[in-house]
Parts: C-alpha cells; structure tokens; sequence
C-alpha cells in the first residue's frame, strides 16, 4: 500500500510484514478488512464498528523509519500505529513507566509525538523513559518522547526488539500518510461470523475487501 513511506530499502516488504507480526500476535482478530493501493480509507473504520456483531475494529498503520544515530545509516525501527483511542481486546504488552507496570498505554500518549519502545532497545540504545527519540521518516526528521517501555512478551521480542507503538493517527501525522490506513482487523461475533463478514462487506462497498485473516509467520527481521 503507497502509505508505506519507510526510508529503507524494501521497505513495503518489510511494512506488510510489520503488520503480518502484529496480527499473529494479537490472536483475536479473525477477520480483516484490506484496500486497493492507497490503503483503505480512514472514514472506513467508524462505518465498520457500527456493523452489528463487529466487536473491534482496529486500524493498523506499520512504517519503518531511521533511528538517528552517530552510524549514518541510522538503526531501523518497525512503528505500528494502533488506535489506542478505542478499547482494545487484542494487544497484551505490558508497559513500565517510573516502575509501574502499566496495561493502558493510552496514558501514556498524551502528546502526538509519543512513542513505545521496547526495553531491550532502549538498554541498548542508552535511551531513558521520558527521554527522546531522533528519528527519519518520510516528512523528515523528528524528536519523539519515550513515552513507555514493552517490557515483555512476543510483540516485545519481534524484530529482535526494533518494534514501537504510536498512536495510528500519530503515526499518519509522522510518515504523512493522510486519509488511509494499512488494514481494519476485526473481532467479530463468532456465532455468526459468515453473516458479519456479508454485512461489513455491504457496509465498504467496492471499497474495501473483507475476508478472513490468512495464517501469518511472525517477523524476525
């Protein structure tokens, strides 16, 4: 999809993939919702919840963008956009701030330019909560706050750690990826799950494809 802006080489490969990751590790999602080139478009998604027996529906925006460090090359890091206004039922990562475990990681991203970075990366790094992230994206350069640590859990470990979390509509802000996302994946009732996917599809029209979710790998990249 043309909302992919990663600087790296390849990069649609690796952002399909990024997505890939996270919907293996959700687990509850069974259903998604994938548009032509451009994504599908962000009016979408509010159209989609209010389908009867559609319980979530999560858009999904992934982008990898440079890490600025003193190496030119920068150290990329894969940045899933979820929407962390809605009430999520699939993510479990747990996040620590001032040693509070924290589930709720809408707390912690007040400021659109927050970001959630793993542990790992962050020891590795030489980073510290409530410090900031120099980052290169499609619209250039930028100083992200540290906002929460991932500090366990599969998600945690893709990518070897190069993983973060924005807020979807952050997230578009930062790689200028206005109007689209990447996918919906849904939750929906699994008594009549035929019927929802029959119901969302009149709902999108043309404009989207509904279909169920295919077996995905995990990314290791």
């Amino acid at each position: 999809a043309s909302t992919w802006r990663g600087l790296a080489g390849g990069r649609m490969r690796e952002g399909v993939e990024l997505v890939r990751t996270a919907s293996a590790l959700v687990g509850a999602s069974d259903v998604e919702v994938i548009g032509p080139k451009r994504g599908v478009a962000e009016e979408l998604v509010e159209l989609v919840r209010s389908v009867p027996g559609v319980l979530e529906a999560s858009p999904l925006i992934g982008e990898t963008v440079r890490i600025v460090t003193s190496d030119p090359a920068g150290v990329p890091l894969h940045v899933l956009g979820v929407d962390l206004l809605a009430e999520r039922k699939s993510f479990d990562f747990e996040v620590e701030r001032e040693k509070a475990i924290i589930r709720d990681p809408l707390s912690l991203l007040a400021s659109p330019n927050s970001i959630l970075i793993t542990a790992a990366l962050a020891q590795r790094l030489g980073l510290e909560l409530g410090g900031t992230l120099p980052v290169r994206a499609a619209s250039g350069g930028h100083e992200l706050e540290i906002a929460g640590l991932i500090t366990d859990g599969d998600f945690g470990r893709a990518y070897r750690g190069q993983i973060a979390v924005m807020d979807v509509y952050a997230l578009q802000q930062l790689v200028a990826a206005y109007g689209f996302v990447d996918r919906i994946d849904l939750v929906v009732d699994g008594d009549q799950r035929e019927q929802v996917i029959e119901r969302v599809q009149t709902v999108v029209g043309s404009r989207a494809t509904v279909r169920h979710i295919r077996p995905r790998r995990s990314g290791t990249a």
